[in-house]
């Protein structure tokens, strides 16, 4: 089980600039294991600036507090967490990396640290057509008890959309993830989905 919560303040300085700080507090319940649960608290300083009429970054940097409880025992580690964000937007496509850094609950217990870099790609082929790409390096280690092990994933997906009139568009998804680590192979998951969305409504 786990419960988000985040409390989150922003001012804008100038048409190009905002700043802000936000604090994120989780709580986690390991059900059906020898984990108790897990607490994290994450405050962080953010920014928001428009660098050119193109190019945009989003940053925040802070700390990552976690503590866990496993079997009466309390234990405490602090992280450096954040994410940061560069994005440049033409009249056609759109392109940006990311990369992260926070404490998240693994489903097999236990509260990793995982460290993100990626990037997103959107491509407008036509008024009717667009495709877009993107993919995922991860690591994710275990900060404070050696509950779990170490993993590593890379992730993949590719969409194509259709616009088939001002009420529905079609489209294909495919990805893949491969994770890998302390285990005895590593794993892989394909996933492909294809559908409609409609519009229901006015359309403007």
């Amino acid at each position: 089980n786990f419960l988000a919560q985040r409390l989150q303040y922003s001012h804008l300085l100038d048409e190009d600039i905002t700043i802000g700080a936000a604090i994120d507090a989780n709580l986690i319940d390991f059900t059906g294991s020898g984990l108790d649960g897990a607490q994290t608290v994450s405050p962080q300083l953010q920014v928001n600036a428009a660098l050119t009429p193109r190019l945009t970054l989003s940053a925040s940097v802070g700390l990552a507090v976690t503590r866990l409880e496993f079997n009466g025992i309390e234990d405490t580690t602090t992280a450096l967490a954040g994410d940061a964000s560069l994005c440049r937007k033409g009249e056609r496509s759109s392109f940006c990396i990311n990369g992260s850094r926070q404490v998240l609950p693994a489903a097999i217990g236990g509260a990793l640290l995982q460290t993100t870099a990626g990037f997103s790609y959107s491509l407008r082929l036509s008024e009717r057509d667009t495709v877009q790409l993107s993919g995922n390096y991860a690591t994710a280690s275990q900060p404070i008890a050696a509950t779990v092990g170490d993993f590593e994933s890379i992730n993949g997906f590719a969409r194509y959309e259709r616009q088939l009139n001002e009420r529905m568009r079609l489209f294909v998804t495919g990805g893949i993830l491969n994770t890998s680590g302390n285990l005895p192979t590593s794993v892989s998951n394909v996933q492909g989905l294809i559908g409609i969305t409609t519009n229901f409504g006015q359309t403007q």
